[in-house]
């Protein structure tokens, strides 16, 4: 049985690998600032994959 911190980490973990996924997708690389998108935060990805979802919407 995994404690709660490691639920948490799996779920982090899960997360950046399908917004990384759909960064792909929208053929994304890296964030405005040219950084890798491998190598940043789930935060910054979160927020670079909301600005690029409202980007492809317009």
């Amino acid at each position: 049985m995994q404690t709660l911190f490691e639920q948490k980490m799996r779920f982090e973990s899960d997360e950046i690998t399908q917004i990384i996924n759909d960064l792909y997708k929208l053929e994304i690389y890296e964030t405005p600032d040219g950084r890798p998108i491998e190598d940043v935060s789930l935060f910054t990805l979160k927020h670079v994959h909301a600005n690029e979802i409202a980007r492809s919407e317009e």
